[in-house]
């Protein structure tokens, strides 16, 4: 091998050397800071609920989990809401506790608040605190009258005072003594109650409605029906503008009048009839048909809730 040669391989050779050398440096400096680079840009956690609701009174106090893998701290802006504790480190559960939503011995509306969890590295994450109460705070009273020819559809509206004059499936018939109305609601009533309640004004069928929220019986007394009107020889040209008492002659099929006198075009149909009611001790009869005039459905057959 000639002279050359040989200085060429001790020049490669010393070269490989030095990049074995530098690797082995780079590899250890990166086992020595690895653990540290990898905590450095670890990814910033932090969770918690997306809402806790808490009763208007006498609320107990609940738990909400932060799941979090550093330092957080707690930022609550209303005063009728206290955390404990207010920071920590890593997941762990605080205790939220509310104070009664009532002043002055009222029950006020129900109100929200935020819980925001804020961590070490800048993130958040917040809670919403719900706090039931009155839904109808500020909401005017009326009777049924006020109610049937006063508002517009959607208005809400308290009704105390009422009385129950008929009932369906859907829902019962009320009064002030003066207009009958016909509330929509699942409420547990029976005719002679007296009730407070609220809900908000509607319209179904042509004739108003209500569509009852909120009910409180307060007294029973036997209710003495009025004289109904008898609209059998006026159905095509009936256009009552709210609910009505009414009675109307033929024969019952199912939930369907038939053979009305003067066979008018426009048909009778029993809504919904209430469990009480059983209709079918009166199927294929003759007989006076008496309850309340809720509307016309499309078809053009008057609809009645039976009493």
């Amino acid at each position: 091998m000639s002279l050359l040669m040989k200085k060429l391989n001790n020049g490669n050779m010393k070269y490989i050397n030095n990049i074995f050398g530098f690797c082995a440096a780079a590899m250890t400096v990166c086992a020595v800071f690895g653990c540290k680079q990898e905590e450095l840009y670890e990814p910033d956690a932090l969770k918690s609920a997306q809402s806790i609701t808490f009763e208007a009174e006498a609320a107990e106090a609940q738990s909400l989990t932060i799941a979090s893998n550093g330092d957080w701290m707690i930022d609550v802006v209303e005063d009728w809401i206290t955390v404990t504790p207010m920071s920590g480190t890593g997941s762990t559960d605080v205790s939220v506790t509310v104070t009664d939503n009532v002043k002055d011995g009222v029950l006020q509306a129900p109100r929200n608040g935020t819980i925001t969890i804020y961590s070490e590295r800048g993130s958040s994450a917040s809670t919403s605190v719900i706090q039931e109460g009155d839904n109808y705070f500020g909401v005017v009273e009326y009777t049924v009258t006020q109610v049937v020819k006063g508002l517009k559809d959607e208005d809400k509206a308290k009704v105390n005072g009422a009385r129950v004059t008929g009932l369906s499936s859907e829902g019962f018939i009320v009064t002030d003594g003066t207009t009958f109305l016909y509330v929509k609601c699942a409420a547990s009533v029976k005719v002679g109650d007296t009730i407070n309640m609220n809900g908000a004004r509607s319209t179904e069928n042509g004739v108003p409605v209500f569509i009852g929220d909120e009910v409180t019986v307060l007294s029973n007394e036997e209710y003495k029906y009025p004289t109904p009107t008898n609209i059998t020889r006026e159905l095509d040209s009936y256009k009552a503008q709210e609910v009505q008492y009414v009675s109307i002659e033929g024969t019952l099929v199912g939930t369907t009048l038939k053979n009305i006198p003067g066979s008018p075009k426009t048909g009778v149909t029993v809504v919904t009839p209430h469990e009480s009611i059983s209709l079918s001790d009166f199927n294929v009869h003759r007989l006076v048909l008496t309850g309340y005039y809720v509307g016309k459905s499309d078809d053009g057959n008057i609809n009645i809730v039976v009493t």
